[in-house]
């Protein structure tokens, strides 16, 4: 009986471990890094010539892999700006080439500055490894920990506006598809995307998702679009993913939360007076003489602590050495 109770008790400590594990774990505590894409080459989007620009089909998956990892956080009440969020109802993305077209833009007319329907972004350009370069979308888009939700809206009291733009033209729950065009300008290179969507941004008090609303079949009828009736319960999201290519990406995890309160003083700099005592023996009297090293620089007349390295002070121990020597000889 007491091995049947010890067995039973070994398997609730398992299933408890396993069940902290997955809820600990979330899937989504961390940020997806920046993965290394084919570098500056113009390519066909589909079967759209979008005459220019240097995106490859790696590149533009990772577009809609990121901004669907993000709304699979949401949907699975992953932490956000450090907090939980409410769950909602998102669907996959599909990457636009029409959109990429309408984008399209010369060195001469590139912005870094945003608007209402376009998110602008700029960055300095990245050495090519070995004819790679790292996503310029990944490496320019907000993290998740710099993001915070509260009411299902960006919380703009501890974002800047350029912050609550990006999560306002991309998180809306009603947004299916996006396009970005990237151009490289001399040493930097510029990007910018739009939804299939045009969007109110300033002013905007309704929520970007509907809170509390969980992927199911019978939620995901929700959606007007046939394709996206039906609810992919392994990523919490509706529809059916679509992928042009495969790409596998590193998570960093989010960085530890800064301590509430004031950030703390800057170090001082101190400067510690050191006294070193000596003993000297007088041979002619055999007593002991104790004396400071303040009293042997006014002997000796050597005072190298004015030096700001370890050395002066060696020097000075020396000459101190010498000068004691011919103290206690006289």
């Amino acid at each position: 009986m007491r091995g049947v109770t010890i067995a039973a008790s070994a398997a609730l400590i398992l299933i408890l471990g396993l069940t902290k594990s997955t809820t600990a774990q979330c899937g989504r505590e961390y940020d997806m890094l920046a993965p290394l894409v084919d570098t500056y080459t113009a390519k066909n989007c589909g079967d759209n010539d979008v005459g220019g620009g240097v995106l490859s089909d790696e590149e533009r998956q990772t577009v809609v892999d990121l901004l669907e990892f993000i709304r699979q956080s949401i949907a699975e009440e992953c932490l956000f700006g450090y907090e939980k969020v409410k769950p909602g109802l998102f669907s996959f993305l599909k990457y636009d080439c029409a959109l990429e077209k309408e984008l399209k833009f010369e060195c001469t007319a590139a912005s870094a500055t945003s608007d209402d329907k376009v998110w602008r972004q700029k960055a300095y350009s990245q050495p090519k490894r070995n004819e790679k370069r790292t996503s310029l979308f990944l490496r320019v888009f907000p993290k998740k920990w710099q993001m915070h939700i509260k009411n299902g809206l960006p919380d703009a009291s501890k974002m800047s506006p350029e912050l609550v733009s990006s999560m306002m033209l991309f998180l809306d729950s009603s947004v299916h598809s996006v396009g970005c065009y990237v151009q490289t300008c001399g040493d930097d290179e510029y990007i910018a995307c739009k939804t299939g969507k045009d969007l109110v941004i300033g002013g905007r008090t309704e929520p970007l998702y509907t809170q509390d609303v969980s992927c199911s079949d019978e939620n995901c009828k929700a959606f007007t679009q046939t394709e996206l009736k039906v609810c992919d319960a392994n990523l919490h999201l509706c529809g059916v993913r679509t992928q042009v290519v495969k790409i596998d990406y590193e998570l960093a995890p989010t960085p530890p939360r800064p301590p509430p309160g004031p950030p703390p003083p800057p170090p001082t700099t101190t400067t510690t007076t050191m006294t070193t005592m000596f003993t000297i023996t007088d041979n002619s009297t055999a007593e002991n003489t104790t004396m400071d090293i303040n009293e042997l620089r006014n002997i000796t007349g050597f005072d190298l602590t004015s030096s700001s390295n370890g050395l002066g002070f060696l020097l000075e121990l020396v000459f101190t050495g010498l000068a004691l020597i011919g103290f206690m000889v006289l």
